[in-house]
């Protein structure tokens, strides 16, 4: 009878110091490559509305403040996940990468979710393109990952008249919005841009 008394009181002290350990939310390692299709192929194919035409002066100053608001709500991070995905991209012919970054946050419900500006993200790609890519991804934590990317693409168009000039055209707005599980690659497609994803769980600290 000793020892079973021994043994529950036992179980309940474990139980109650279980209870005051305060268990750190969990942290995802985002990765992302952003291309686009090198030749263009369905950028006329393709009827556009008058709302996916934005104003890119009117959204500056709200992604100025949301870079200086969010910044300490994650760090960017040395990409790894999609390293040979990155390679094969970079190396097409059929493609440009605009964007191939990484960064590390912590998973949070959609009431307290925050945009990240993608401009304030660590580009690891140096390519050529002068196609300009703007806007903001926010990763949101439910039953499943969720993952909103609210990007305005900008083409430029060199054209010759009396001198070399440079044209930019209207940009278009390209919203989505994806359903994943962690340690899944996602391929997101659009006529004009794609998207690769895989968000990772970080392991807790020991």
């Amino acid at each position: 009878m000793i020892r079973l008394l021994t043994i529950i009181l036992l179980l309940t002290n474990i139980a109650h110091a279980e209870e005051g350990i305060i268990k750190e939310p969990l942290k995802y390692d985002v990765e992302i490559i952003i291309f686009e299709d090198a030749n263009a192929r369905y950028l006329n194919s393709e009827y556009w509305p008058q709302n996916a035409i934005i104003d890119v002066t009117k959204n500056s100053k709200a992604k100025l403040h949301l870079s200086k608001t969010n910044k300490a709500l994650y760090k960017n991070i040395k990409p790894q996940i999609l390293s040979k995905e990155y390679r094969r991209m970079k190396n097409s012919k059929d493609y440009n990468v605009l964007f191939f970054g990484s960064w590390r946050q912590t998973g949070l419900e959609a009431k307290k979710a925050f945009s990240i500006n993608i401009e304030a993200l660590t580009n690891n790609h140096k390519g050529t393109s002068k196609n300009r890519l703007t806007g903001n991804l926010r990763l949101v934590l439910a039953r499943y990952l969720h993952i909103y990317s609210e990007l305005d693409y900008q083409r430029h168009t060199a054209t010759e008249v009396a001198t070399e000039t440079t044209t930019q055209n209207a940009p278009l707005h390209i919203s989505n919005h994806r359903r994943m599980r962690s340690k899944e690659l996602h391929y997101i497609d659009h006529p004009l841009l794609g998207m690769l994803i895989q968000i990772n769980p970080v392991k807790p600290a020991q």
